[in-house]
């Protein structure tokens, strides 16, 4: 394969990053990864109104913020959505259809499983969760202690900021930010809510204001990982690698334990060209989430444009293929399909 073909595919691959939400965000609140289209309609059509919720907390009744939460449709198979829990350990999902589905809430290497089952379009149901490792859980939100600053929140900020984390997980974007700023002008250097407002602003495009709150953030807070986390996505979804990898060594520090620190990693190598480190990069992350069986779709993406930059095309081609058979529709499909059309019609060409 040419290296001119692998720079053109490359540069899809960061297009379509660039079509999608830049956030580190479930449902666009924190935690979701990049690739994302519209979460909720995977799970059936937008006129069903289904509902699941729910809370993941330790054994001993401490709620667990950022939990990876995972939704598998049981019945029509390879339907999967990704959550993430709020301060409060909460999750929602809506406009579920009638089945049945797998629940899988993991926070650094403990997990939790449940059944649900939803009989109509009107159906709700609520799941709790547990975890037994509390340091393990809440080693992503802010490092291996709360830090002071995090006590000096006031109450009334604090329900205002998972206020708006809940409304961003609905999509009501324009309530998030409301209820954000209204949690800010209360209490102006709360980490976490200078994050999420650094989230919605880079979603909105404005990458400039995003970067100043995570700035922010880091330094009300500067064990606070994700708003390390959030940058570094924001910079690697707009090509600003150089300025991404010494964050995500910050990251690297504050989590080592969580997947989205290699996830990041992974991208930023191969911006850079790094395409081995950014295959181990991927690789670490998969284990971080459980193994090949746990991998979220868009590891298979990483990995498969790695593979491309390494000229690895048969291996290449599985991943994306992989990631397309989890993720079919959305802008980032389309554009994976065209690197499959070309990395299959490069392969025919040399053959013959």
């Amino acid at each position: 394969m040419s290296r001119r073909l692998v720079a053109h595919t490359l540069s899809l691959f960061f297009a379509a990053l660039l079509a999608t939400p830049a956030a580190v965000t479930q449902n666009r609140s924190p935690g979701e990864t990049p690739f994302h289209d519209d979460p909720l309609s995977r799970l059936g059509d937008n006129s069903s109104s289904g509902r699941i919720t729910g809370t993941v907390r330790t054994f001993d009744g401490h709620a667990v913020n950022n939990a990876n939460i995972q939704v598998r449709d049981l019945v029509r198979g390879g339907r999967v959505i990704s959550a993430q829990t709020d301060a409060s350990g909460s999750f929602a999902l809506y406009n579920i259809s009638p089945g049945s589905y797998e629940i899988t809430a993991t926070s650094g290497v403990d997990e939790a499983q449940a059944h649900v089952q939803l009989n109509s379009t009107a159906g709700e149901t609520d799941v709790d969760l547990r975890l037994r490792n509390k340091a393990g859980s809440e080693s992503l939100a802010s490092g291996a202690t709360v830090s002071l600053s995090q006590f000096k929140v006031p109450p009334k900020a604090r329900a205002l900021y998972e206020k708006a984390s809940q409304a961003m997980g609905r999509g009501k974007l324009d309530e998030a930010r409301s209820k954000v700023d209204a949690a800010l002008a209360i209490s102006p250097s709360f980490a976490e809510a200078l994050t999420l407002r650094g989230i919605l602003q880079s979603n909105a495009g404005k990458i400039n204001e995003a970067i100043n709150d995570f700035q922010q953030a880091i330094h009300a807070d500067a064990n606070f990982a994700l708003a390390y986390l959030a940058m570094a996505a924001t910079f690697n979804s707009h090509g600003r690698f150089d300025e991404s990898l010494p964050v995500l060594s910050q990251a690297e520090r504050l989590a080592p334990n969580a997947w989205q620190t290699y996830f990041e990693l992974s991208r930023a190598k191969i911006g850079k060209g790094d395409f081995t480190t950014a295959l181990h990069d991927i690789d670490h992350a998969s284990a971080l989430l459980g193994g090949p069986k746990k991998e979220l779709p868009e590891l298979h993406l990483v990995r498969g444009y790695a593979l491309i930059g390494l000229t690895e095309i048969p291996r290449a081609v599985q991943e994306l293929e992989m990631f397309l058979a989890r993720e079919p529709n959305g802008p980032v499909a389309d554009r994976t399909r065209k690197v499959l059309d070309q990395l299959r019609a490069s392969t025919i060409t040399e053959v013959r």
